[in-house]
């Protein structure tokens, strides 16, 4: 660690200079890229702002915490990666929800370099974030404590338009839920109906087979006379339809699948598919006035990293839509078949809905509570957080 800790007042966020991207991916790599030589990692990285769909037109972002007297040292603090996705979300009225479409910030790679550590950089630049991601309606309710920060950080165009972030926490519940919008950051001090608060945690169940466990009886099962179905192939795109749900929460949000967001899973473990029959991706079914599909990655254990149930082979259900518990377990079926295929030990969904968990059981389905990989989101809207249901919190 350094001796000589800067006070916060003198650092602030800023986007990141293509050099800054560099030295954040290389100091990334040595927990995140094992699997790779550094230009490998740093290649992948440049394919994806390149290539991907919900990457591309400034999408696909890196932030620094850096002296505001230096910002473009390469001796920054901490950084972060950011994803602008698109998303609806549905509010009730008073004849019929409403329906809107909105822009949700993806926050990953929250990285600090072992000679920063211990300072309260990463939590800095967290609460920072929300400074120029959240609109000015709902930070107007709050005043900037530049006594304690110093200014606020710049807002660009491409900012300041998210009805929420989202992050996947592999650190517990706490310590994101204390980076809030002020400087408080003891957990004690905020709970989900404080619009102050960090990141909430919501929804991190998980339902897994194991596919020895199962029987090979997907020859067996059949659609109802009309239904017709299809494996989806690379270059097929899902069309994600959002219904209003009928919940008790008073406004209900979903991160779109389309626009290449679904793709972005397979597209990370591309360097290590190619031992797998990875080209049928998902199966849609078509019946006569719905549509259901699902669709699914192979995930693979990570080298250098101790064994954990999230780095295990696993085959992981990444998008789910079904009309009919029916489609579903035809379409579990032929999961299963995938699995088996290729030497897929597991397979995993997360945050199954409710009515769709019968079946799950009945194909030996056990439903487990993840200390890692935790959904956790910020809502930037007039609802308070506990009146605010996540629909559809996938892989």
């Amino acid at each position: 660690m350094t001796s000589d800790p800067e006070d916060f007042s003198s650092l602030s966020l800023f986007k990141a200079t293509p050099e800054q991207v560099t030295e954040s991916l290389r100091r990334a790599k040595s927990h995140w890229g094992k699997d790779f030589t550094e230009q490998e990692y740093l290649d992948r990285d440049a394919l994806w702002t390149r290539e991907l769909e919900c990457a591309k037109d400034g999408k696909f972002t890196t932030w620094v915490l850096a002296p505001r007297d230096d910002s473009e040292t390469l001796n920054f603090k901490c950084s972060c990666k950011m994803f602008k996705r698109p998303g609806i979300v549905a509010r009730k009225g008073e004849l019929q929800p409403q329906e809107e479409r909105i822009n949700i910030y993806t926050i990953g790679s929250v990285f600090t370099p072992l000679a920063h550590r211990g300072y309260g950089y990463a939590g800095h630049m967290m609460r920072l974030l929300h400074w120029i991601l959240a609109p000015h309606s709902f930070l107007s309710q709050f005043t900037f404590p530049a006594n304690v920060w110093g200014e606020p950080p710049h807002r660009d165009s491409a900012v300041g338009d998210g009805a929420l972030s989202v992050l996947y926490s592999e650190i517990g519940s706490i310590f994101y839920k204390t980076c809030g919008i002020l400087p408080i950051a003891k957990p004690f001090d905020y709970n989900e109906d404080d619009v102050r608060a960090g990141w909430i945690v919501r929804g991190a169940s998980s339902v897994v087979w194991s596919i020895d466990a199962t029987k090979s009886t997907a020859a067996d099962e059949s659609l109802s006379e009309g239904d017709t179905w299809e494996y989806l192939n690379e270059g097929q795109d899902i069309i994600d339809v959002f219904s209003s749900p009928d919940t008790p929460e008073s406004a209900a949000f979903a991160t779109l699948s389309n626009g290449g967001i679904e793709s972005f899973n397979r597209r990370r473990f591309v360097h290590v598919l190619q031992d797998y029959d990875a080209n049928q991706w998902g199966i849609a079914i078509q019946s006569p006035n719905s549509h259901s599909f699902i669709t699914w990655t192979i995930e693979l254990p990570r080298k250098g990293v101790k064994y954990e149930p999230e780095f295990r082979k696993n085959l992981m259900i990444t998008r789910l839509r079904m009309a009919k518990e029916s489609h579903f377990r035809f379409a579990l079926l032929r999961v299963f078949e995938v699995a088996r295929k290729n030497g897929i030990p597991r397979v995993e969904v997360w945050d199954l809905p409710a009515n769709l968990k019968v079946v799950a059981k009945e194909l030996g389905g056990v439903e487990v509570q993840r200390n890692k990989q935790l959904p956790a989101f910020k809502w930037y809207g007039k609802e308070r957080p506990r009146d605010v249901k996540w629909m559809f919190n996938e892989r």
